[in-house]
């Protein structure tokens, strides 16, 4: 396929934005997919929800699509909570990164640090939907100077499906944040061994991340250590996922099959199986209907 970016999925089949501005519904299993939506600026972040993408475009706007037949509609999103000066600053193209659900509201964060009390601070906010509508207002505030460092910008964020948001920081660019669910809600890092933190993914209480700058994927289940990539660029499959190689893969989907990794700079999508010495294969897409699979 030409260029996989952002991908999430329904546990049966992917959604893989293609070229920044479309999204194609990829069967997990077979790889036969068809262009689901079009006409999107810059896709940077996308997450399914009760039969819906929930789409972040180009940091200005959220849209839904509806996964059955592609319509698409802009969400309307308030500021109530919100000093206008901050709702302008990280609603203008540029600042909003990162989308997530959390089974009753959409999340997303600001790229850029600003400063609030001699502190470089950015913040998680919250989206609550009401149909074609959300209200947006502060979750909570990471603060860089927990780090002794100068700024901090999150462009990832992920909710584990119980209790935990996990947000990467492209600055501090081995650390992932972590924020409750549960109230008080709190903040919190780790320092992962990766140089350079990206995609993330949850499934069976691990979770999963693109370390991009080593060409490798990384797990986390209470201890870092890395799941495939011999940290050499390339393109090869290899039934041993530790010899497989990769070229600065960044998004990535966890569902029951396997973990899909959309590997852009080689246009294709690879796929990790969780049994044995987890196998690397690639997943071959055709648009239209036909077969496909794993090669």
């Amino acid at each position: 396929m030409p260029s996989p970016g952002v991908i999430t999925s329904d546990g049966t089949d992917l959604y893989v934005v293609n070229n920044n501005t479309s999204i194609l519904k990829v069967n997990a299993s077979t790889g036969a997919g068809t262009q689901l939506a079009s006409g999107f600026t810059n896709i940077r972040s996308m997450v399914y929800a009760n039969s819906t993408l929930y789409v972040l475009d180009a940091g200005t706007s959220i849209s839904s699509v509806d996964v059955a037949n592609g319509n698409k509609q802009v969400v309307s999103v308030s500021n109530s909570g919100i000093d206008g000066s901050e709702y302008s600053s990280v609603f203008d193209g540029t600042h909003l990164y990162g989308l997530t659900w959390d089974g009753t509201a959409l999340y997303t964060v600001n790229a850029v640090s600003r400063l609030s009390g001699g502190n470089k601070v950015t913040n998680v906010y919250q989206l609550t939907l009401s149909g074609a509508s959300a209200t947006m207002s502060v979750y909570y505030t990471l603060n860089a100077n927990a780090l002794y460092q100068p700024d901090i910008a999150c462009k990832y964020i992920l909710f584990n499906g119980s209790s935990t948001f996990y947000i990467n920081d492209t600055i501090n660019t081995e650390l992932i944040w972590t924020v409750s669910k549960t109230s008080p809600i709190t903040g919190g890092y780790g320092t992962t061994g990766g140089q350079n933190v990206n995609g993330l993914a949850f499934y069976n209480n691990v979770l999963y991340y693109s370390d991009t700058s080593n060409n490798q994927i990384d797990r986390f289940d209470g201890d870092y250590y890395t799941f495939v990539g011999s940290g050499v660029s390339g393109t090869s499959d290899n039934t041993t996922g530790s010899s497989a190689t990769f070229t600065d893969p960044t998004f990535l989907v966890a569902i029951a099959s396997g973990v899909y990794v959309s590997d852009s700079v080689n246009s294709t999508i690879r796929k990790i199986v969780y049994t044995g010495q987890n196998a690397v294969t690639t997943l071959t897409v055709t648009l239209g209907g036909g077969g496909g699979g794993d090669q």
